[in-house]
């Protein structure tokens, strides 16, 4: 009798293996809300994890480097007032294309790519009209020139005229 337990359980084990190695992550899709555009490629938002369970986040946009809009140092390379000027600009275009957003949603988190506590990399996608298509935000906001693309490492100052 305990052999064929032990046997039923060993079954069980391996079942469970195979099974859980075949099985498809969940989606990484998540409604938001605005609460703050931080720049242009960092975005604080409220996340529904879960129907009636929300979590705050700063989600750094994947894929995108946006001119900082705050003096500083970035990467050892002073930040120019040309940079902070091009930076407050893409900020203020930004929050008005969010702002006026009536769908954002985000996909794709990646928090093994954050390198500060409380950022979460991902993508942000928004609709103008809750029946529209969404739009990839880092893309858009890319061909507008507000932002270029970025794939990790140090990057060059941000050109200025």
């Amino acid at each position: 009798m305990k052999l064929f337990h032990f046997l039923n359980i060993v079954v069980f084990i391996i079942i469970s293996m195979l099974a859980s190695s075949q099985a498809t992550p969940l989606p990484n899709i998540y409604k938001a809300q605005l609460i703050k555009v931080i720049d242009a490629d960092t975005i604080k938002l409220r996340l529904e994890l879960y129907p009636g369970l929300f979590k705050e986040i700063n989600l750094r946009i994947t894929g995108i480097d946006a001119p900082e809009s705050r003096r500083g140092v970035k990467n050892g390379v002073r930040i120019t007032q040309c940079e902070v000027t091009n930076g407050r600009a893409a900020t203020i275009i930004a929050r008005k294309i969010l702002e006026n957003s009536k769908t954002l949603t985000v996909k794709n988190i990646d928090p093994s790519k954050t390198k500060y506590a409380g950022h979460v990399n991902g993508e942000l996608w928004f609709a103008q009209q809750p029946d529209q298509a969404t739009v990839n935000y880092g893309r858009y906001i890319i061909n507008l020139g507000l932002a270029v693309a970025y794939t990790g490492g140090v990057r060059a100052p941000w050109f200025c005229m």
